[in-house]
């Protein structure tokens, strides 16, 4: 038996949407570029900020245990949607 679930667009925000892409673009770079990121744009209040952690975290095992064999892919907004309870989710993280 398979269970599907629905996943909702981030937000239709553009504060949070821009956050969240251009966070994305700074986990490739390493820590020090999240860090930098952080430091310098501000939380959307829509964001809980351990969601935002888990995502980063989630983002850079995803890296770390499968980077080489195929890119990430998460420059795409589209691929990070919200469960019905707000939990941040990577859908389809890869291109091949």
């Amino acid at each position: 038996v398979y269970e599907q679930e629905y996943l909702t667009y981030i937000s239709d925000e553009e504060e949070v949407l821009e956050y969240i892409e251009d966070l994305m673009k700074a986990v490739p770079r390493g820590e020090q570029a999240v860090h930098a990121f952080q430091q310098n744009r501000s939380l959307p209040k829509s964001l809980d900020p351990g969601e935002v952690d888990g995502l980063v975290m989630a983002t850079q095992d995803l890296e770390d245990h499968l980077g080489g064999s195929a890119s990430l892919d998460l420059s795409m907004i589209e691929n990070i949607r919200r469960r019905k309870d707000g939990h941040l989710v990577i859908m389809d993280p890869y291109s091949l």
